[in-house]
């Protein structure tokens, strides 16, 4: 997940950092005891300082709406450098036909943002968005004498700070700039140069396309018309082999038997080449791939099947081959290739693998639905961060979220990403081991390494690809121009890192949210697990003792590594209320932001590591049935659910403001993803061992293999989804659980959905495509 789980709540905590600005007593508006009472209740907030900084912030806001639309400034306008003449021209006519009480102007003014203090305080929310659709139909309903769009001016501030403005559609979002440098030039006070040096502009507008926008599009265009291709010739093929009417006339002595060269089985893998150089990570099980690559198409049907193999056919069989397909008696090499190189991008074949139900995971189809649930926990821990920027009554969120116990399991989904280690090194390890076992020891590294890079990279070069150049034309929005923006440069500076996997190192320490595609933080840890993998496998595999030495010393360094960085840092335990920090430290770094712990290979790992060690334990069990005592397996069901529980829920009772002692939060963070892990490699063993019982049969359901398939997809996805709908929104969210609930399932349909049409045009043809360059190295 992108970032801590305490950033739900991040401006309370950052209230105790709040600037502070000179303001004299007389230009305050101090707070009714009611609402000084509101702020008490929070417990961490200097009431002084709240008073003199957000009065200080909304006061500037309605200053400056006020100048703007009054007739005392319409010289400044007229002066002002830079604007365009149609801006102004319009601008001049709208603040005229204002003062004359023209409806499409009455309109468009009361379409701007409410400035009401005391209201906006009591919720604790200093966004004001206005009324989108007021100020947009004005021309069509009003007879507005120009068109007009949304604009918005903002303050930097620890929660939004800025108010919706209803602007002629000929003033860009750097005219609007203008113009309000320019009224206050006017008459400039020393409180309205903040926003002359730091305040922030956004508007509704439409986007050209960018180079880079059309580059992308090209690309996925591509895609999606060889998919249309490679689907058309398959169900081409499907139809022509059908039986024809026959023509009447004797046989064709010399009609030679027709072999389907599209698919056959001798294309198709060794089973323990399959299960090794797939070399899976924690998102969908080594079996699926093997319904993506090895299986035939079963879209072309039993005729092809028959057809594949070496078997003679009659005489009759060869006329209607050679009737139907006289084209296909002598395929050449080069039609050969293209023939299996369009069927790498049939949709029927490629969806039907994805769709298929059925369980090949042998003994870990268990797997299966902790994949699943462990996407959705993302999803749902992503669904309420995101939102966060966007709702209407921070006040009521800090009381439902802060002091509900059943909260917690949403502010600490980020534990769902540890259970994705453990799945991605037990595979990993699993099928490895069982690969050395049948091959005495041997395996192509080269190959092993570069499947990996191959298998995954595809579809995450697209996902960058539509998050930094496509998403800006998912919809409009106020933020949303601003946010793409923030995202394409982040792309186009650091995309090399995504590329080579070291996007959670450089720039060090770095921030999440300035990383490109921030959540892929993930998969760089992953992929460098991955790639000293090998080393642990060999240890392992020669002598048992030295490998588990080794996986305990990287554990027992990570601890280490975790517990100074959090010391010398001061930082607080991952997910409690108060964020505060137990010194200075990071303040006064270059990175007083920067992600020292959450995102780094050296703090991550031990997850990752228990996946290793019950990968191996696995192999070594292989099937055979252990008798553990009953109750030996009730202790170990009861130690999994409390250790479960008590990282998810262990920090409640911090939200009544005590801070937790620095040694706690030392421990907490050091030991925390660890136990989590080992929870749930226990759910894993009994499982796999036959003592799951019921949840075993849950976990094991059919309907979680299309799912599981697809939770790469929907991992990387996912946020690009919730933040089109989120960025579109006109007004903020009222949050409640209802709402909330809804707005969790759309995300979860629309990521899955996503990601399906991504597994079709992209993960499938790619993985076909490997086994069409390298199948017969994968023999061999």
């Amino acid at each position: 997940m992108v970032g801590n789980s305490s950033y739900l709540l991040l401006f309370v905590a950052c209230m105790l950092a709040l600037p502070t600005y000179t303001v004299s007593t007389a230009e305050i508006a101090f707070l009714p005891p009611e609402a000084r009472q509101m702020f008490k209740d929070f417990g961490r907030l200097d009431i002084g300082q709240v008073e003199r900084n957000v009065t200080h912030m909304t006061g500037i806001l309605k200053d400056i709406l006020a100048r703007l639309l009054a007739p005392d400034y319409i010289d400044a306008i007229k002066n002002a450098k830079g604007v365009s003449e149609e801006c102004k021209d319009n601008f001049l006519t709208y603040i005229e036909d204002k003062q004359n009480d023209e409806d499409y102007a009455n309109r468009m003014y009361y379409s701007n943002g409410d400035r009401d203090f005391m209201r906006n305080l009591y919720r604790f929310n200093f966004a004001n968005w206005g009324n989108y659709e007021l100020c947009t139909n004005v021309y069509e309903y009003a007879n507005a004498p120009f068109k007009t769009k949304q604009c918005a001016i903002g303050i930097p501030f620890y929660v939004p700070t800025k108010t919706a403005i209803c602007v002629p559609a000929s003033c860009s979002k750097a005219d609007v700039r203008l113009l309000t440098i320019a009224v206050i030039d006017e008459r400039p006070l020393p409180d309205l140069l903040e926003i002359k040096k730091n305040g922030y502009y956004e508007c509704i507008d439409t986007v050209p396309w960018s180079a880079g926008a059309i580059v992308s599009m090209t690309i996925i265009s591509v895609l999606a018309a060889l998919v249309i291709v490679g689907t058309s010739f398959e169900m081409g093929r499907g139809w022509f082999q059908q039986e024809p009417q026959l023509p009447t006339g004797k046989p064709n002595p010399n009609a030679q038997p027709i072999t389907n060269h599209a698919y056959t089985k001798d294309d198709d893998l060794p089973k323990e080449s399959e299960e090794i150089v797939k070399a899976k990570d924690g998102f969908e099980l080594d079996d699926d791939y093997k319904h993506r690559s090895s299986e035939t198409s079963s879209g072309i049907g039993t005729d092809s099947e028959t057809l594949s193999d070496d078997r003679k056919v009659d005489d009759t069989t060869a006329i209607r081959m050679e009737v139907v397909q006289p084209a296909l008696r002598q395929n050449t090499s080069c039609e050969k290739f293209i023939t299996k190189f369009l069927m790498c991008f049939s949709a029927t074949t490629n969806g039907t693998k994805v769709l298929n139900v059925s369980n090949s995971g042998g003994q870990l189809n268990c797997l299966n639905g902790i994949r699943v649930l462990s996407m959705w926990w993302v999803i749902l821990g992503h669904s309420l961060l995101f939102i966060l920027g966007h709702i209407d009554d921070y006040a009521y969120i800090d009381r439902m979220i802060g002091q509900s116990f059943t909260f917690q399991a949403i502010t600490n989904a980020s534990f769902s990403v540890d259970s994705f280690f453990v799945l991605s090194g037990l595979l990993l390890t699993y099928h490895t081991f069982k690969h050395l076992n049948k091959t005495n020891g041997r395996m192509n590294w080269a190959l092993f390494y570069f499947h990996r890079y191959w298998r995954i990279t595809p579809l995450y070069m697209i996902a960058i690809a539509i998050h930094a150049n496509l998403f800006v034309y998912f919809g409009k929005g106020l933020s949303m121009i601003g946010f793409a923006e923030y995202m394409h440069y982040a792309c186009e500076k650091y995309w090399w890192t995504n590329l080579l996997y070291i996007n959670n190192l450089v720039p060090f320490p770095g921030n999440l949210g300035e990383q490109c595609l921030s959540w892929s933080w993930y998969l760089a840890n992953d992929m460098q697990f991955f790639a000293i993998s090998p080393l642990i496998f060999l240890l392992l595999w020669k002598n048992w003792k030295a490998g588990f030495a080794s996986i305990s010393s990287l554990c027992v360094l990570s601890f280490a590594a975790t517990a100074s960085i959090t010391k010398y840092w001061g930082l607080p335990a991952d997910g409690s209320w108060d964020n505060a920090k137990y010194n200075n430290r990071t303040y006064e770094s270059e990175y007083p932001d920067g992600d020292r712990i959450y995102g780094k290979p050296y703090c991550r790992i031990p997850a990752y590591l228990v996946g290793v060690s019950l990968g191996y334990i696995l192999y070594k069990i292989d099937k055979k049935k252990l008798r553990i005592p009953k109750v030996a397996i009730l202790l170990g069901w009861c130690a999994a659910i409390a250790t479960g529980l008590a990282v998810v829920y262990g920090l409640w009772n911090s939200h009544k403001g005590e801070q937790l002692p620095q040694a706690s939060a030392v421990v907490y963070n050091t030991l925390s993803r660890f136990a989590w892990s080992v929870a749930v490699a226990w759910v894993i063993f009994a499982c796999v061992t036959g003592y799951g019982g019921f949840v075993n049969n849950l976990l094991s359901w059919g309907v979680w293999s299309p799912l599981a398939r697809l939770s790469f997809g929907a991992y990387l996805f996912h946020p690009i989804v919730i933040y089109a709908v989120i960025l579109t929104w006109k007004t903020e969210m009222h949050l409640t659980i209802p709402n909330l609930s809804i707005f969790y399932i759309s995300n979860i349909v629309l990521s899955y959905a996503a990601a399906f049409v991504m597994s079709i045009l992209v993960e499938g043809p790619f993985a076909s495509m490997e086994k069409l360059m390298f199948g017969k190295a994968k023999r061999e």
